[in-house]
């Protein structure tokens, strides 16, 4: 339906599994980003990094770090006990 609608295919893979050039190419102002809140909470035993689902978000920190151009607003979707955290 998406490829109908905007005559693009989605890229179904983990942001992980994307190389830097990758979202160096983009050029972005702003990322959105929603990270899984499972790894962060009491109903996820509050895991963290620890928590493979943190993975993508892990990434994402470590290349922004690296980025010649990075993103000059970042929007982090946050929940309860991400703030005390090692990912925040």
């Amino acid at each position: 339906m998406y490829a109908f609608n905007f005559g693009l295919n989605p890229i179904a893979t983990n942001v992980e599994h994307l190389p830097q050039v990758y979202y160096e190419k983009l050029d972005a102002d702003i990322w959105l980003m929603s990270p899984p809140c499972q790894p962060f909470t009491r109903g996820g035993k509050m895991l963290d990094s620890a928590d493979t689902r943190s993975i993508g978000l892990l990434y994402l920190i470590d290349i922004l770090g690296k980025m010649k151009n990075p993103p000059k607003y970042l929007f982090l979707e946050n929940v309860l006990n991400f703030e005390v955290t090692n990912s925040f």
